[in-house]
């Protein structure tokens, strides 16, 4: 008994089957049928390319080899009945759930960091959301921003934002940097704090902002080449 092992296609599914050499093709799309989900009437059946039009020849007639691809197709495609509808996700009936709806949920991610106080429902979060704003820095305030890390340098730019935020606690000071080393243009998950060009800003907190009168560094890389 010869077997022959086949990449089957379908508008649904791909796998690799095995099947008698001498199977007629009759008989195999009996035995295609639940594997594509088209009913074997309705099939249409390529193989390597080449359309198969006597379903009384066999496989091996038909001229498959090992690792040939089957292709079925559906006569009903034509008319847009079946093609893709395992998937295609647009013919899929969506569900839209509102941000009332969500937050009024008891089985949700925000429901659990509430009932156990993580992240920005934790007591800490809420001590720091009752911090007055720093009353030393003022939005346009040339400034300096030291670094947090070790191996970073410090950055020159513009404060155009001192506040509270909605993606984390506290205070927070947004700065328009001179240089593009930033990582935003202002705005952060989609709310918008202040205006910039992409990667001049950056958000710190109050205690990494220095207030001065400090020199652009557009001059300073001048004075370093005279």
């Amino acid at each position: 008994m010869s077997l022959v092992n086949v990449f089957v296609t379908s508008p649904d599914t791909h796998s690799e089957r095995r099947f008698l050499r001498n199977i007629t093709l009759s008989e195999l799309r009996a035995r295609l049928e639940p594997i594509v989900g088209i009913p074997s009437q309705n099939q249409t059946l390529t193989l390597d390319g080449v359309l198969l039009m006597n379903m009384n020849l066999s496989l091996v007639d038909a001229g498959v080899r090992e690792l040939s691809t089957l292709t079925v197709g559906d006569i009903t495609d034509e008319k847009n009945e079946r093609g893709g509808q395992y998937t295609d996700v647009s013919q899929v009936e969506k569900y839209d759930m509102t941000d009332e709806e969500y937050k009024n949920r008891s089985d949700t991610v925000l429901a659990y960091k509430k009932a156990n106080e993580i992240g920005r429902f934790s007591k800490a979060a809420a001590e720091a959301e009752k911090e007055p704003l720093p009353e030393h820095i003022k939005v346009n305030d040339r400034c300096k921003i030291h670094p947090s890390t070790a191996g970073e340098i410090e950055r020159l730019g513009h404060v155009r934002y001192v506040g509270k935020t909605s993606f984390s606690p506290g205070n927070w000071i947004g700065v328009e940097l001179d240089e593009p080393v930033g990582k935003n243009d202002g705005c952060i998950q989609g709310k918008r704090y202040f205006e910039c060009k992409q990667k001049y800003g950056s958000f710190v907190k109050p205690d990494r902002v220095e207030i001065g009168e400090f020199e652009d560094e557009e001059l300073l890389s001048d004075l370093e080449e005279m």
